[in-house]
């Protein structure tokens, strides 16, 4: 039997006020993590690391910029990607560790005296452009031009995107927003979703 005062009792079907307290706070943590994501930020690199990544995107990296087209819904756009592939899991693992970021996919061999590929890929656009202005002090020309032409592409486009929220969404307040409207708007939505069990 579960206890009360606890989420797994008010599961149970218990209504006492302990009970559905306890649930009423796990949905708001549970909300709060949905709407409050992963922050996607590079791990913070020495210099002996950001030159020994920049020496192996230099021989086996890729610096993609792709154009993505209008639709009816959104406008065009750009991604942007960067990529590492070896053969050497272990040192393309190493790469994510470093950077703290992307992931890491095993690619079977296309033909028997072929070697399994191991690709590290990171794409969420505001930490590639951190990490290729890092690095591009320390690349050769070829590469300098590929991360000059993704940077003004980004560019062009307006830079990383940033979510936009407008003042008297339920949302907005657990950004931070504590203002009338919000504060409101989110007592609004609370009593609709819990005038049931309360």
């Amino acid at each position: 039997m579960a206890k009360h005062g606890t989420r797994s009792c008010y599961v149970l079907g218990c209504r006492e006020a302990a009970c559905v307290e306890a649930n009423a706070a796990y949905e708001r943590d549970r909300r709060w993590d949905k709407y409050h994501p992963k922050v996607f930020k590079l791990r913070e690199m020495s210099p002996t690391e950001v030159a020994w990544l920049a020496g192996l995107m230099e021989g086996e990296g890729s610096f993609i910029v792709m154009r993505v087209a209008a639709t009816e819904r959104q406008k065009a756009r750009i991604r942007v990607r960067l990529s590492l592939q070896m053969t050497d899991q272990d040192v393309v693992q190493r790469v994510a560790d470093t950077v703290g970021l992307g992931n890491v996919h095993a690619h079977p061999r296309q033909q028997d005296h072929h070697k399994d590929t191991y690709v590290w890929t990171i794409s969420r656009m505001k930490p590639v452009v951190e990490l290729v202005r890092l690095l591009l002090p320390l690349m050769g020309s070829r590469r300098t031009d590929q991360i000059n032409a993704m940077l003004a592409a980004v560019d062009e486009a307006g830079g990383p995107a940033r979510r936009q929220r407008r003042h008297g969404i339920s949302k907005y307040q657990y950004d931070g927003c504590r203002c009338e409207t919000c504060a409101s708007a989110k007592a609004a939505a609370n009593a609709r979703r819990y005038a049931a069990v309360v």
